[in-house]
């Protein structure tokens, strides 16, 4: 019977990459380039360089981030087990064993080293940093970031596997991890944060600088955004609104939401005028068009360009389109004309109170041809 990895036996580096090649192997032994290839697939990124230094173990530890991705990238459905592989190697490799269940305290040379270094993340390197980041335990961890200047603690944080930052960031005051998280790499912060509770997310992203904080959000699955959104503190809608998030994120994430909650935030008051830019960002907006007021979607198709206005338009009904046309600008027919072409928009024309037709028809008759006036005079006389 094929021997099959056990990471709960895993105390060393040497340990570490011992199971990791019987899990390969176990996974009918691809090559290393194969595993690049399917890291790649995951999302994540792995070097054939990285996965054969992981596997061989002569580089030292890998990166939990590197770990966990191989693993996955092996077939690994719950990678939780090789986290805590790793962790036990990373204890052994800085002489901590024991420290995380309190079963037997550190070795001598290890507790003087502790005491002579004091706070061990801030007195080396960002990389040595973050594998104390990885080892120590949480509150060690938040105690000694919270001592250091915020951006030698994003240094740190940068460096570890998303998940650890995701614990120790909620720990902290929020003024520090707030401050922390606007430091740190916009791709680390927004992974980071896509691993926290969404409630933990929106309180320090209340606090994060603006630039930092619409960075981040521009880098957030859609559906997790609308998820923090609503655990902002108060009304929501008007406080995002002014979090200074760039359009075309705002309607990427607009267009994920729940359509009461993307009404919510499109028609309060000062995010309003902002519909043609979002409409202009993905035109995929339009499909909320119909759960808001007449009079406001009439506005947005007023300020849009003439690109976005035929995108827009094709999302959208003709009776609908009869209802909202009918109280755009008279001006805007022209465009709507050739967004439109000539067959639909006398459908839609047809659709209107006789009042509203006839007051558009006024400013573009001249386009149409004999057999759509025709059209239009017969459902005139209907």
């Amino acid at each position: 019977m094929a021997q099959q990895p056990s990471p709960e036996t895993v105390t060393t580096i040497a340990d570490l990459a011992y199971e990791l090649r019987i899990l390969k192997m176990h996974a009918g032994n691809p090559s290393v380039r194969a595993l690049s290839r399917k890291a790649s697939l995951i999302g994540a990124f792995l070097p054939s360089s990285t996965v054969q230094d992981c596997l061989s173990g002569k580089r030292g530890l890998p990166k939990l981030d590197t770990v966990l991705s191989l693993v996955r990238a092996l077939g690994v459905g719950d990678p939780a087990p090789w986290r805590e592989a790793w962790i036990r190697a990373g204890q052994d490799r800085h002489g901590l064993h024991g420290r995380p269940d309190h079963r037997s305290p550190p070795s001598p040379n290890a507790a003087r080293r502790l005491t002579e270094a004091g706070s061990r993340i801030a007195v080396v390197n960002a990389a040595r940093g973050a594998d104390f980041v990885e080892t120590l335990s949480l509150s060690e961890v938040v105690e000694q970031l919270a001592d250091m200047p915020p951006s030698d603690a994003a240094l740190r944080l940068d460096l570890v596997a998303p998940e650890r930052a995701a614990e120790v960031l909620p720990e902290m005051d929020e003024g520090k991890a707030s401050g922390i998280l606007s430091r740190m790499r916009a791709e680390a912060a927004a992974a980071a944060v896509a691993h926290m509770r969404p409630s933990s997310a929106a309180r320090l992203l209340e606090r994060v600088e603006p630039q930092g904080r619409s960075s981040l959000l521009e880098r957030l699955q859609p559906g997790l955004a609308e998820a923090i959104f609503e655990e902002v503190s108060g009304d929501w809608p008007r406080k995002v609104g002014r979090w200074g998030v760039a359009e075309p994120a705002i309607a990427r994430i607009l267009g994920a939401m729940s359509p009461e909650n993307a009404v919510r935030y499109m028609t309060e008051e000062q995010n309003y005028r902002k519909g043609a830019l979002w409409l202009q960002a993905d035109p995929g907006v339009a499909r909320l068009l119909p759960l808001m007021p007449i009079s406001g979607a009439a506005r947005w198709l007023d300020a849009v360009d003439g690109a976005t206005l035929v995108a827009v338009l094709e999302h959208l009904p003709d009776e609908y389109l009869s209802a909202v046309l009918a109280a755009t600008a008279i001006d805007s027919m022209d465009r709507v004309w050739q967004a439109l072409g000539e067959d639909r928009l006398a459908r839609v024309l047809i659709g209107m109170a006789p009042s509203d037709r006839s007051a558009r028809m006024a400013r573009i008759r001249h386009r149409f041809g004999t057999a759509a006036l025709r059209r239009i005079r017969d459902a005139e006389r209907a």
